[in-house]
């Protein structure tokens, strides 16, 4: 079965706990097995609201692996993945449903900090002992959608945006993203920058030794110098992007995106903002759409993409079916498909565990957080 590209389609298979599957395609065989089918059964994320951060994964200072996520009564839970055992629960710790998490290491104090963001309040906290180390909340109309950590190796930031759904496609009315220190103290001289942001990223040159900040809303995506206070690009053709992620194979350092209803996955080149790749029909049928990425070893990206329920694949019925798909960068071919029964992918990420090795992480809106062993063959 082959796409208007002329990429092979291969045969979707359904996974079983505990089921090895060989798929072969013209350049890899791909191993599959279902280490376990699932780690965490009560995590929640607003399927409106996630953008591939439902769940926070991270190796901790001190070299152990945890998830950060949320469940219906909106706790915020640490959770050893290694050992799978939750370390601890922290109840009420926002008036509204936590939207995401983000994750960083500050190697100057030696401790993990955590943001949760909800609708109208921001909190950091010190995931170690559980303390808040301050906290953001809003009183008006729009409301906080995301958030993102910067460090220029002196002092760490938070980068945090407000949202509004009634203005949202209005250029018209000026919206900005909010720097602040982690002390909570507002740096100022951000305040000129009016841009709307539904998704945020820092990147950290290693050439001009600068950093950048990168927005993306429903309009365009664009690159912002931190250290000199402007704005850089504005990315070519970036509009409806549902989720980013920035590689930096070989010094080439390019952003990845995948376009909500195009089935589209851009490659920009991070400095300039031109379109350097666009592949397309990844929903094997119309309409469809794409969910979230994650990045594998530079060279390969994992995504989730869903197949709408008016539409019947390999003539099982009417049921929605939700798909993880491999594709090789270099030149967009798909390598696998996955297809699981229940629930859109809404977050997916790798992990090095150190019995599985190389695995993939995921939630979906079920509730439920799984781990996926992958083992890429080469012919």
């Amino acid at each position: 079965m082959k796409n208007k590209n002329n990429i092979k389609l291969l045969n979707r298979k359904t996974l079983k706990p505990n089921l090895n599957i060989d798929i072969e395609d013209s350049f890899f065989k791909t191993n599959i097995t279902f280490i376990q089918k699932s780690l965490i059964n009560d995590a929640y994320s607003n399927k409106n609201f996630h953008y591939n951060k439902a769940f926070e994964l991270f190796k901790s200072i001190n070299n152990i692996i945890y998830i950060v996520y949320t469940n219906k009564i909106n706790s915020i839970i640490l959770y050893n993945i290694i050992n799978n055992k939750k370390i601890y629960e922290i109840k009420n710790p926002h008036k509204n449903p936590i939207i995401c998490f983000r994750y960083h290491l500050d190697n100057i104090k030696k401790r993990d900090l955590i943001l949760s963001i909800s609708f109208y309040q921001i909190k950091l906290w010190n995931i170690n002992n559980t303390e808040c180390l301050f906290n953001i909340t809003k009183n008006n109309d729009d409301f906080y959608y995301s958030a993102g950590f910067l460090n220029d190796n002196k002092n760490i930031y938070l980068i945090i945006s407000n949202y509004n759904e009634n203005n949202f496609y209005n250029k018209q009315i000026p919206e900005s993203f909010k720097v602040y220190d982690v002390n909570g103290y507002k740096i100022q001289r951000f305040e000129k920058f009016k841009e709307n942001a539904k998704i945020i990223e820092h990147f950290y040159d290693d050439k001009s030794f600068k950093n950048f900040i990168i927005i993306s809303n429903n309009l365009s995506i664009k690159s912002y110098d931190f250290d000199e206070d402007k704005m850089c690009n504005t990315f070519e053709k970036s509009n409806n992007i549902m989720d980013i992620i920035i590689s930096k194979k070989d010094n080439k350092n390019i952003l990845i995106g995948i376009k909500i209803f195009n089935n589209e996955i851009n490659i920009w080149d991070i400095y300039s903002g031109k379109l350097l790749k666009l592949y397309k029909d990844y929903g094997i049928m119309s309409p469809s759409y794409l969910s979230c990425i994650c990045l594998w070893n530079e060279e390969k990206l994992f995504f989730g993409t869903k197949v709408h329920k008016e539409f019947k694949l390999n003539g099982n019925g009417n049921s929605d079916y939700y798909i993880i798909k491999l594709i090789n960068l270099k030149d967009g071919s798909i390598m696998d498909n996955i297809t699981i029964l229940k629930q859109e992918i809404i977050t997916i990420k790798k992990i090095i565990h150190p019995k599985y090795d190389e695995c993939l992480i995921f939630q979906d809106l079920n509730g439920e957080i799984n781990l996926l062993k992958i083992q890429l063959i080469t012919k």
